[in-house]
């Protein structure tokens, strides 16, 4: 589940996601470009789809920062947002903060289902590396994730 919030689900967690990060300089901004998902588990069994939308939160700094999220995109394991998720943060700040970027499935008429999530420490982060990259999803509380930029 992600890190704030209380939504419980008994989804097995499997699928990517594709998303980049950027620091733009002139606007004091950090950029998270969510591309799209891939194989997501079904929250809705019976008719093998769901729901899904992307939210992140730079921790620990959740309430300050507050969340970001995409648009939801209907009946599909394989959503494509192309969407831009914005942070005003000075980026000497960014050493000191991790990004969580989780995948939900929205239920209109009742709780939320966690379908995934990727942890990264921004304090090693290459800045130079802003490339569209392909994160798989993991269940809550997994270790936070370094990206080898070699690749």
């Amino acid at each position: 589940m992600s890190v704030y919030s209380m939504a419980f689900s008994n989804i097995d967690i499997r699928g990517a996601i594709e998303f980049a990060i950027d620091y733009v300089e002139q606007l004091k901004e950090l950029h998270i470009f969510i591309y799209q998902c891939k194989d997501l588990a079904a929250a809705d069994v019976k008719k093998q789809r769901s729901d899904p939308y992307v939210k992140s939160y730079l921790l620990p700094e959740k309430a300050k920062m507050g969340k970001r999220k995409t648009a939801v995109k209907q009946k599909t394991l394989n959503p494509i947002y192309n969407e831009i998720l914005r942070y005003k943060i000075p980026q000497e700040s960014l050493r000191s903060q991790t990004l969580n970027v989780s995948v939900w499935h929205y239920d209109a008429l009742g709780q939320n289902s966690f379908l995934g999530e990727v942890n990264l420490n921004l304090a090693m982060w290459d800045w130079k590396f802003s490339k569209r990259h392909w994160y798989p999803l993991e269940p809550r509380g997994r270790p936070i994730q370094m990206l080898q930029t070699g690749f």
